[in-house]
């Protein structure tokens, strides 16, 4: 079993609900104003939504998966939804949505992340195609980051510019 299907199966286990008899979720037809168990229990006027993290109008919250999460259920909110379910137009850009670039084997720079989704922190999948100046960012963002986040590096990397600096000032002086 590969890691992807493990995480996913005991995300499964630990989250799905159980099926209660008493159990219903609000639907559009109570407007955000609560609802009614079928015991008789009011229902709350908002939900957390497990990937936003806001309250939202209760019939706007389901009980739901979406493709980065699945086979996992979380409260989510119709707009995280739609959000989360959108697939771009094909052939282009997942992030930026220009043409992808045909120069490249496969049309696009191909990207699959891991990461945690969200408030809850749901454990998420994302593949998707990148056109040439989409991808260069995010790499050249996390290697900036990277740097930044390292005292040692961030220090040298400083001293680097400083020197880069210098020497480029000495090369205009140098031409007036």
């Amino acid at each position: 079993m590969n890691r992807r299907a493990f995480l996913g199966a005991a995300a499964a286990v630990a989250t799905l609900p159980a099926t209660d008899v008493g159990e219903s979720y609000p639907t559009e037809s109570n407007s955000g104003t609560g609802g009614v168990t079928a015991d008789g229990a009011d229902e709350p006027a908002v939900r957390e939504c497990d990937v936003c993290g806001a309250d939202q109008p209760a019939s706007m919250v389901d009980r739901t998966t979406v493709s980065e999460i699945a086979p996992l259920q979380a409260d989510i909110c119709w707009s995280c939804q739609f959000v989360h379910e959108h697939t771009p137009r094909k052939g282009t850009c997942a992030q930026c949505g220009d043409a992808l670039d045909e120069d490249y084997p496969g049309n696009g720079f191909p990207i699959e992340i891991e990461f945690p989704l969200g408030a809850a922190e749901l454990p998420a999948f994302k593949s998707a195609k990148l056109c040439g100046d989409c991808a260069a960012w995010i790499a050249s963002d996390i290697n900036h980051r990277g740097v930044h986040n390292d005292p040692v590096a961030d220090d040298r990397h400083l001293r680097l510019i400083q020197t880069m600096d210098a020497r480029m000032h000495d090369l205009e002086a140098d031409d007036a």
